[in-house]
């Protein structure tokens, strides 16, 4: 059996290779798209690393044109300062940066806030050694008065009465020594307190946080002296609370009864006399100060409603040419601890004020509960009490509102005659 063979396959079905011209056309074509395709990209890339670092010189100028603001003296301005950058900043090492920086100006904000509580404690701790230091001078005068008295009335000298006295004359002296030295030690804790806390404070920089960002729009503005703001200090709440205690102190400490200063006999003027205390116990700048923030009466004012008392005599005991330097006799029931009186405020009416007057806590108690200056309307609600603490008046209203529409309605009297 024969196999059959399959024939040869035509010339025309056969698959040849691409001829050598072919081939270099090929590559050729593959050389030119290449080529032009990693020269645009080229381009591009050159393009965009040219503009985003024309970017960032840019954004270096401008910076510069501020700097000073990161070098400012208070800290709250170099941390916002710090802060705007490190947001807007379009190059990351920029930020980065910025960040670093933000973090050094936290760390400032964060001993100056240290401080002022470190100063804050001392004044307290001051306070209460004012008080006590207070105390033991009103009852070594009591105790002076009281020898002195006695030795007055006595026949015969006595010897041992005299010592005595002497030892008290030497301890009186010391105390109010002390008492003087702690009045300026707090007056000086104050002023570093104050000086830490303007670090704390945000002072208008100008424009710089509406600087234009490169690639954002706009031109960075520019600041000249003319527009640098310009500030004048006042004296703060507390600089004066603390001039007005050390004030009336030393008044009550060197009159007899431990009587605080009067109050003016200027109609309308509700504040301490000032022909009383300056200028051994203040100046006329202090006095000023506190008549533009605070009214001061010289009376045991307990209650609003004992303070609305008090304003209704008030223009009666002018007509009278009354000195305030006495009780007020009030109907039954009106005056301190629900009796007839109004005392003038001193060290020694406290003993009045109590179930107990040899009892020091109960002294100590009713003294903070006593306000001395009370805030006018447009500063708030915050008074100084006779134990040198500052406290928030709650359901005053009415008798403030009444202080300020009597002084108001002086006012325009003396404005128009």
């Amino acid at each position: 059996m024969q196999m059959e063979t399959m024939p040869p396959a035509a010339p025309s079905e056969q698959k040849l290779p691409p001829s050598p011209d072919r081939i270099e056309q090929i590559l050729s074509f593959v050389k030119f798209f290449l080529g032009t395709f990693v020269i645009g990209l080229l381009g591009v890339l050159t393009k965009n690393g040219i503009e985003e670092h024309a970017l960032n010189i840019k954004e270096q100028e401008n910076v510069g044109e501020f700097v000073r603001y990161a070098l400012d003296k208070s800290a709250a301005n170099r941390k916002l300062f710090a802060q705007y950058f490190a947001t807007v900043s379009t190059d990351e090492q920029t930020r980065e940066r910025w960040n670093k920086y933000l973090t050094i100006a936290q760390l400032e904000i964060a001993d100056y806030e240290a401080l002022v509580k470190e100063k804050e404690t001392a004044l307290t701790a001051l306070n209460v050694e004012i008080l006590r230091s207070r105390q033991e001078l009103a009852g070594s005068k009591a105790q002076l008065d009281d020898l002195e008295k006695e030795i007055s009335t006595e026949a015969n000298e006595n010897e041992e009465l005299l010592k005595k006295l002497g030892e008290l004359t030497s301890q009186v002296h010391d105390n109010r020594v002390s008492l003087e030295k702690n009045v300026s030690t707090a007056t000086q804790l104050q002023a570093e307190k104050e000086s830490a806390e303007r670090e704390l404070m945000v002072i208008p920089l100008g424009d710089f946080a509406s600087a234009a960002i490169p690639g954002q729009g706009g031109a960075a503005p520019t600041v000249s002296k003319a527009q640098t703001p310009t500030f004048r200090r006042r004296p703060t709440e507390a600089s004066l609370f603390i001039s007005a205690f050390s004030c009336v102190s030393m008044y009550a400490s060197e009159h007899a009864g431990g009587y605080y200063p009067p109050l003016n006999r200027k109609t309308g003027v509700f504040m301490i006399d000032p022909a009383q205390t300056i200028p051994l116990y203040a100046d006329a700048q202090l006095v000023e100060n506190l008549a533009d923030r605070f009214y001061y009466l010289g009376y045991v004012i307990q209650t609003p409603e004992q303070g609305l008392e008090f304003l209704s005599h008030y223009e009666s005991l002018l007509s009278q040419n009354f000195s305030f330097e006495s009780d007020l006799n009030v109907p039954v029931g009106k005056g301190n601890m629900s009796g007839d009186t109004l005392f003038r405020l001193s060290d020694e009416v406290l003993t009045k004020l109590v179930a107990d007057p040899t009892s020091i806590e109960e002294v100590v108690s009713m003294r903070a509960t006593i306000p001395i200056l009370f805030p006018k309307p447009h500063v708030g609600r915050n008074a100084l009490f006779m134990d040198g603490h500052v406290g928030f008046l709650v359901g005053w209203d009415a008798f403030l509102t009444e202080l300020a529409r009597i002084e108001q309605i002086y006012a325009v009297g003396q404005a128009t005659s």
